[in-house]
């Protein structure tokens, strides 16, 4: 049951704090009818500028961590931290990509995943080591493919890796089905993490994918 309510409250912070959205209406404007309609931090960049997309970033990276601390406050006697972290990671995630007041028109998750490694570089300081790699391999494959989308999925896809292996090599504090469970959601994170980059996908596979700083096109 209290994964279940980690997973319910991640939902609630991910959706109501739909940063994007809310910074846009704001100065009157639509997010979800603006470039590719999608109210994470690439689409406002573009829509809006640097400094109200860098302040997207930040607000859902930290809704996430904040979702983790409450849950952790409340459930913490009876659960590991680190499955705690990825309940409530999970739930913010969905919570971020489908909003329920919003028709379930989010974003693509990918600064609330990186909510997720922060938040287990709160239970563990060496998992810094992870944001470290999250942050070079975003860097190294959009500014060598110029392609926000596949380092976004690079990102993510990346971490599910070095999470298994962490678990692989003892590093994550869980065991039994709570080492098994905490090892799979970064996984699904991943794969939901490619789906809704399904769009970006298509366009990647046709050269229609628009680059960073590649005014010419229009989709994001």
């Amino acid at each position: 049951m209290d994964r279940i309510l980690c997973v319910i409250i991640g939902y609630l912070f991910g959706a109501v704090i739909q940063s994007g959205y809310w910074l846009c209406r704001a100065r009157g404007v639509d997010i979800r009818t603006v470039g590719s309609g999608n109210a994470g931090t690439t689409n406002v960049i573009r829509a809006m500028g640097k400094k109200t997309g860098y302040l997207t970033y930040i607000c859902d990276m930290g809704k996430v961590v904040i979702s983790f601390l409450v849950c952790r406050a409340l459930f913490g006697g009876g659960l590991p931290a680190v499955v705690i972290c990825m309940y409530s990671g999970l739930g913010a995630v969905l919570g971020h990509d489908y909003p329920f007041y919003l028709h379930f028109k989010g974003g693509k998750g990918i600064a609330s995943t990186t909510g997720v490694i922060i938040s287990l570089a709160l239970i563990r300081p060496y998992f810094a080591i992870l944001i470290a790699l999250g942050f070079v391999t975003f860097m190294c494959v959009m500014y060598s493919s110029r392609y926000v989308s596949l380092a976004s999925m690079f990102l993510t896809c990346g971490f599910a890796v070095e999470f298994l292996i962490c678990g692989l090599i003892g590093a994550v504090p869980a065991q039994g089905i709570n080492l098994a469970e905490v090892l799979v959601i970064p996984v699904v994170l991943a794969l939901l993490s490619v789906y809704q980059h399904r769009g970006n996908i298509q366009r990647l596979r046709s050269g229609s994918e628009r680059k960073i700083k590649d005014p010419k096109k229009t989709r994001g």
